[in-house]
């Protein structure tokens, strides 16, 4: 190992050495295991230096850049250690100013866009690592397999159709085995030829005739040569093996085999050696995400690996992963016939189809959303509005179409919006009816005394909501529907590490693009992959998930899809009224950016949607408030300063004197607690451990939406330039993106801006120096939970964007904006302007931004302003929650060929 001398302090020259040392010794160290395969040397040697970067991270963030997945937040830490390499002692549990618990976890989530599934696997793996549990085979077969077959049909079967064509040799009882596979399999053989007699095995199995129980139309194939076919860019994968109802393939060749996701059941990996187990890990992960990703019906798929004669069964939803413990199916292989029959004899839905969306010949999908003693209602897709390629198959998956009612007359044209919600969650429907209840409780009944300092916003929105003309601020909800619930986790479940690696690896370089079978691409909110964070070690209860389709009535466009600074700065201010009504109402929206706030068009005019509600709270909270364990999704662009730092602006400390005897030893008998919450006689035992949402905060998402809006969004290099470094898709707060809201930036503005645009400096810096004095003193003053203490800043906003409208001339109003990334080209995307919408904002998407982001204006079209090898990623969901699912058909899983869907953009 590398020494480097300890020093008192590092400059930057020091940190870009020690920089250099710790990356050249690790690819070192990487080339000396390629070479000898030294595993125990490697791993020595990597603890020391993940444990150097993990005691030094604050010197250089480059280090984590480069290699993400060396982290190890496990590694031992003295109460006073000493970094080996730069001698810096780092006290457990301190630091100069200790974050509290952001009330709201987060964990990173990515976009694949179009690179090619083998590309995406490492990063794959690192966001997969901490959803999986392991469990006892027993468990997993009861909890997770379609059913479990019974023992009689499992003999009747063997005698019937196994040993029938010599597939099996010896007693039942004791010395049952394949007759292909006596002992484990060894390395004479090549993988393909050891694993091909499975197939025969699976035929047998469904010959069978089972008393209870019809044939599916899922049959096993060995398929070592063929990709599978995706409607999703970027399906270069393959699988050793699969159920799947793709029809098989003349005589019994390999070659010539269709495969698509749509038709695939389980996936399978094979290796005839036990040290691949990581490979084939990733690969049947891999695979499933895909399927995951590409078909919308399923809600949740399985795997299954062999390594040598062990079998090891994969289970994914979308609230959690499983794996059970390997078997071997030499020794026991009533189990392997066991888990065939309960495939090949399992309903469509018990295999993860949900029955309640289909797919037709031309491969749209029809969604039935029919309620219970009511109509018929079935909304069959034009087109996707928010769609994307996840990393994760945990989460919400939000996914926004656009649709037709069928047998409609006139055919009617909707959005639908697919995700999968907490099953303790409100439905977006119920929350927006609770807010409605209030809002309108609010105004009809005399001010509580809390709210008396409301009396002026309640007197201006009056008429709107006398009238009901508030509700025009928000999406009409045409119907909606509760699906399907998530499986329970296992019983006797562990939390199950370190699947796809046995030590912290270094990273492949972000992803080139590559060719890829399908034709559908990532449209909506783009999610590139830049967003390569270590995973918080936070608690998980991997919560069960209910499956949630919405119909809303307008078709929108996002704020982030609008073509003029003019329009972008119209809606904004209207959606101003909006926020003022949830806040007399005590409601926070929580999720303010690009993709939720929406544009309907109202003949010549916008009228501005607030939507995405489903984290959308009460406010203040409980007392013994307490947030989920599990985390969710969030936009890291527009999130407010303390969400996204995790700390308060106000430090009591700065307002302390000095202590003139601070350095006498004398006994502690009390500690006041700083908690910005308590009311000054309030005597809490307990300090505020979470930074909350509160009614700023939604407004100063407001701020980051403009300011992005006018830096990222409109051609000019320099503004272009400096918004790359503010606006990261990533949940940590940069120096950058810190001093942009601790301190001004008039100055700054005034030399970056387009010249037509210059006139924002001054007003948009006013907001940001109004908003942070606000901040201190409200947590100063201890009035977070108070009402009175938020009017100011909602004037502050009204007169700001009332001075913008009021100058003369409006040159900004014409500015255009682009709506692609201007940092990265995709000549080989169809503009798809008409097919702006509604906006989602998938992955770990919770709301619902809209709208083709592929799409330029008139405008910027074909234009790239700066090099191809600069990249502003566009703003995506990074979790804050976690993922969703989808559905099944009636006849079969789906078309054996993909090349009847279109091109999905």
């Amino acid at each position: 190992m590398v020494e480097v001398s300890p020093g008192d302090q590092t400059n930057p020259e020091q940190t870009t050495h020690l920089s250099t040392v710790i990356a050249s010794e690790t690819d070192r160290l990487l080339g000396q295991f390629v070479k000898g395969n030294d595993e125990s040397r490697l791993f020595d040697g990597l603890e020391k230096v993940v444990e150097s970067i993990d005691k030094c991270a604050s010197i250089d963030g480059r280090l984590h850049n480069k290699y993400p997945y060396l982290t190890n937040s496990n590694l031992p830490m003295d109460t006073n250690s000493t970094c080996s390499i730069t001698g810096t002692t780092v006290a457990s549990g301190t630091s100069p100013k200790d974050p509290v618990v952001s009330v709201t976890p987060r964990i990173p989530r990515t976009d694949a866009g179009d690179d090619s599934v083998p590309s995406v696997r490492l990063q794959i793996a690192h966001e997969m690592e901490r959803e999986f549990v392991r469990c006892e085979l027993e468990s997993f077969m009861e909890t997770y397999l379609p059913f479990v077959p019974d023992d009689a049909h499992v003999k009747e079967c063997i005698d019937k159709k196994l040993r029938t064509r010599q597939l099996m040799g010896g007693t039942y009882a004791s010395t049952l085995h394949f007759t292909h596979y006596p002992t484990p399999p060894g390395t004479a053989k090549s993988e393909m030829e050891t694993y091909k007699a499975l197939q025969d095995i699976g035929d047998a199995v469904g010959r069978y005739r089972h008393p209870t129980r019809p044939r599916n139309l899922f049959h096993y194939q060995h398929t070592p040569y063929s990709h599978i076919e995706s409607a999703i860019s970027g399906s270069t994968h393959k699988v050793d093996a699969c159920f799947t109802s793709d029809p098989r393939p003349p005589g019994r060749s390999d070659k010539s085999m269709q495969l698509s996701t749509t038709a695939m059941a389980v996936p399978m990996e094979h290796k005839l050696n036990a040290i691949k187990r990581y490979d084939n890990n990733k690969q049947i992960v891999s695979a499933n995400v895909q399927i995951m990703n590409d078909d919308v019906r399923r809600m949740f798929t399985f795997g299954i690996t062999i390594e040598c004669d062990e079998v090891t069964l994969w289970f994914h939803c979308r609230s959690h992963s499983a794996v059970s413990k390997p078997f071997s199916f030499v020794d026991e292989p009533k189990k392997l016939i066991k888990v065939f029959m309960s495939i090949l004899f399992a309903t469509d839905e018990e295999l993860g189809y949900d029955p309640l969306v289909t797919m037709d010949e031309d491969c749209e999908y029809i969604f039935n959303m029919s309620k219970k003693g009511g109509p018929v209602r079935l909304f069959r897709t034009v087109e996707p509005i928010a769609i994307y390629r996840s990393n994760n198959i945990t989460g919400r998956m939000t996914r926004i179409f656009k649709v037709t009612e069928v047998n409609s007359n006139p055919l009617r044209t909707f959005v639908l919006k697919d995700v999968w919600i907490e099953e303790a969650a409100q439905t977006e429907s119920q929350i927006q009816q609770a807010i409605f209840d209030a809002i309108e409780l609010f105004w009809n009944t005399a001010t509580p005394e809390n709210k008396k300092g409301l009396e002026s916003l309640k007197s201006k929105h009056a008429r709107l909501v006398d009238s009901k003309e508030y509700k025009d601020f928000f999406l009409t909800i045409e119907t909606d529907l509760i699906g399907a619930v998530s499986k329970k986790i296992a019983p006797g479940h562990w939390p199950q590490r370190n699947l796809f690696h046995p030590l912290p690896r270094v990273p492949p370089p972000l992803l080139k693009i590559s060719s890829a079978t399908g034709t559908r691409r990532s449209v909506g909110t783009p999610r590139p992959m830049s967003n390569t964070e270590a995973l918080a070690q936070l608690p998980r209860k991997y919560v069960q998930k209910k499956q949630y389709r919405v119909v809303f009535t307008e078709v929108c466009k996002s704020v982030g899809e609008l073509e003029y600074l003019g329009e972008v700065i119209d809606v904004l201010q209207q959606v101003l009224i909006p926020l003022q009504l949830m806040f007399c109402a005590g409601w926070v929206h929580r999720d303010i950016s690009s993709g939720n706030i929406l544009a309907h068009k109202r003949g010549a005019n916008w009228q501005t949607k607030l939507s995405d509600l489903e984290y959308a709270n009460k406010y203040p909270p409980q007392p013994d408030y307490k947030p989920s364990s599990d985390p969710k999704t969030g936009t890291p662009y527009f999130m407010p300063h303390e969400i996204l730092s995790k700390m308060y602006i106000y430090i009591p400390e700065d307002d302390q004197d000095p202590d003139p005897d601070r350095y006498a030893k004398k006994e502690v008998t009390n500690v006041e607690d700083d908690d910005p919450f308590r009311e000054k006689e309030e005597e809490d035992e307990e300090p505020n451990k979470f930074v909350v949402h509160n009614f700023q905060h939604d407004l100063e998402s407001v701020w980051w939406l403009l300011l992005w809006n006018l830096t990222a969004r409109i051609e000019h290099a320099p503004s272009n330039d400096w918004a790359k470094e503010i606006f990261h898709n990533s949940l940590k707060l940069s120096e950058a993106r810190e001093g942009c809201f601790e301190r001004g930036i008039r100055l700054m503005m005034a030399k970056i801006l387009i010249q037509s645009a210059k006139g924002f400096a001054k007003p948009i810096e006013g907001v940001r120096h109004f908003m942070k004095k606000q901040y201190t003193d409200r947590e100063r003053r201890a009035q977070l939970r108070t009402f009175s203490s938020y009017v100011d800043i909602h004037h502050e906003f009204e007169l700001f964007f009332d001075a913008l409208q009021d100058e003369k001339p409006l040159a900004w109003r014409e500015v255009a904006l682009t709506v692609d990334n201007p940092y990265q080209k995709r000549d080989d995307v169809q503009n798809t302007a008409a097919t702006k919408n509604l906006t989602a904002d998938p992955s770990t998407l919770p709301p619902v931004p809209v709208g083709a982001a592929t799409s330029k204006t008139p405008a910027t079209q074909g234009k790239s302003p700066v090099p191809d090898n600069t990249q502003l990623a566009h703003p995506t969901r990074v979790k804050r929650e976690l993922p969703d699912d989808e559905p099944s058909p009636p006849r079969r899983p789906g078309p054996s060929k993909r090349s009847k869907r279109g091109v999905r953009v």
